[in-house]
């Protein structure tokens, strides 16, 4: 997993960025075309060099494809307060997200089905017990 402004304590944007980048394949000018950046700042962004904007790094992360919880930890890195949300998958407003889960799921019976998250780990609250089915 790339690291995070979390994992690391207070550090700068340009490593985190260019993490991101380096992780989705892109080069510099890719990144500043499709961002509409000039590849110079993107360049200064990663050394150091310069602080971007908050909206030029919202730009970048979204022409990256960052998560959203991995956008915040751009935003604290660069010195900006974070912009999304981070709920917890037990807090009410999930309620409705676990209860489509759940139904997903029990549709699928009585075939093996799984809820991961990103990380492929099993999600806890899937709505209905955990239980491994192996065929015969």
């Amino acid at each position: 997993m790339l690291d995070t402004a979390a994992d690391q304590g207070r550090t700068h944007v340009g490593p985190l960025l260019r993490q991101w980048r380096s992780a989705r394949g892109r080069n510099q000018l890719d990144l500043a075309l499709e961002s509409q950046v000039s590849e110079r700042h993107v360049s200064f962004i990663e050394t150091g060099r310069s602080v971007p904007s908050k909206a030029t790094l919202l730009t970048l992360a979204d022409a990256l494809d960052v998560p959203f919880r991995e956008r915040n930890a751009l935003l604290v890195a660069a010195g900006y307060v974070p912009t999304y949300a981070q709920g917890a998958w037990d807090a009410s407003e999930m309620a409705s997200v676990e209860a489509a889960l759940g139904r997903m799921l029990r549709q699928q019976e009585p075939y093996p089905a799984l809820v991961l998250d990103r990380h492929a780990a099993d999600h806890p609250r899937a709505g209905i017990p955990h239980r491994v089915h192996v065929p015969r």
